[in-house]
């Protein structure tokens, strides 16, 4: 089951999933491409594509579907 996260504890930036404390701890559907188009698309072909293989490293549990528990629960990170 997922974990709430406070408010103050919360990322406020992308970069913030890259903190230590979230690697193992993060979710994503195999087939949600807008990740690596928005960060493309935010940052730039070179830091977007460099964030995305950092993002990589934070061992990310990716599903084949969004199970309703978890899209039902977790609100979608949005930094813009």
């Amino acid at each position: 089951m997922p974990v709430r996260v406070a408010r103050a504890e919360a990322p406020r930036a992308y970069e913030d999933f890259l903190l230590p404390k979230w690697k193992g701890k993060m979710w994503l559907n195999e087939d949600d491409i807008e990740w690596y188009a928005t960060s493309v698309r935010d940052h730039g072909q070179g830091k977007g594509s460099q964030f995305m293989r950092r993002l990589a490293q934070q061992d990310l549990r990716l599903l084949a579907e969004t199970p309703s528990w978890l899209s039902n629960s977790c609100a979608p990170a949005n930094f813009r």
